[in-house]
């Protein structure tokens, strides 16, 4: 545990040192991370990502980065959706495991709903799943954040556009 905490830091404190915005979020104009954007076809990236072995056959993981990002297509090759659960930089700051209230005030938007959803572990042997709160941020017309959260801090971070989805 503490391996990983110290190779997250490393992570952070390499970007902060760099002044590297290559990985950073991009909420306008476009729905981007690292060059990844929502709406291009998955075949501009193919040498960069590799099929997600959890999730179904339309997910990608990048895979030149240290930590995990996916992107989820639709049955075109479109990606949909950006997907973070280890590191998400906004403003150069990290985004996942942060309180939830400071998720707010750093991105500057408010949840038009909340819900509490039960999540299965992705990997079974790590976990056994929870109940995480949901909050659906509305950033346009058809551009979508949902953060879930477990004990109010940020854990996952899904950014879509819904007129791409199927």
């Amino acid at each position: 545990m503490q391996k990983e905490k110290q190779k997250a830091k490393n992570i952070v404190e390499g970007i902060k040192d760099s002044n590297n915005k290559q990985f950073e979020l991009s909420l306008d104009p476009e729905l981007s991370y690292g060059g990844f954007s929502i709406g291009t076809n998955i075949s501009e990236y193919l040498q960069y990502v590799d099929p997600d072995p959890y999730l179904d056959h339309d997910s990608f993981i990048v895979n030149n980065i240290e930590y995990e990002v996916t992107l989820m297509t639709n049955s075109r090759g479109i990606i949909t959706t950006l997907y973070f659960t280890e590191h998400c930089f906004f403003k150069m700051q990290d985004l996942i495991g942060i309180p939830i209230l400071d998720f707010f005030s750093i991105i500057k938007q408010e949840p038009e709903s909340v819900s509490i959803q039960w999540t299965p572990p992705r990997n079974p042997l790590k976990n056994n799943g929870e109940y995480q709160h949901v909050y659906d941020i509305p950033l346009n017309k058809t551009r979508m954040m949902q953060v879930w959260t477990w004990l109010k801090r940020v854990r996952t971070i899904f950014i879509y556009d819904l007129s791409l989805c199927e």
